[in-house]
C-alpha cells in the first residue's frame, strides 16, 4: 500500500519542535494562530500515514508530520 500524503503548514517552536500536530491547510491560517507568540514560525509541511507491520490479524499505522524548514 502506497504511502498517504497530505500538505499544509505547520507551527514550529524556536527550539525546532512542532508546536501542535494540527497541519494547518492554508498557510494564513497557521499564521493566525501563531500570531499570539512572536517566537512561533510558520512553515510548510507534509503528513505521511503508511502502515507497518502488517500481519493477518493486525495492522500497525505510523504518522510522520515533516516539516521543511528550507532556510533553517
Amino acid at each position: 500500500m502506497k504511502p498517504q500524503v497530505e500538505h499544509g503548514f505547520a507551527i514550529v517552536k524556536p527550539d525546532g519542535r512542532a508546536w501542535d500536530e494540527y497541519l494547518y491547510p492554508t498557510k494564513e491560517a497557521a499564521e493566525r494562530v501563531a500570531m499570539f507568540n512572536s517566537a512561533l514560525r510558520v512553515y510548510p509541511a507534509r503528513r505521511v500515514f503508511s502502515l507497518r507491520r502488517a500481519t493477518t490479524t493486525t495492522l500497525s499505522g505510523r504518522k510522520d508530520l515533516i516539516i521543511d524548514r528550507g532556510d533553517a
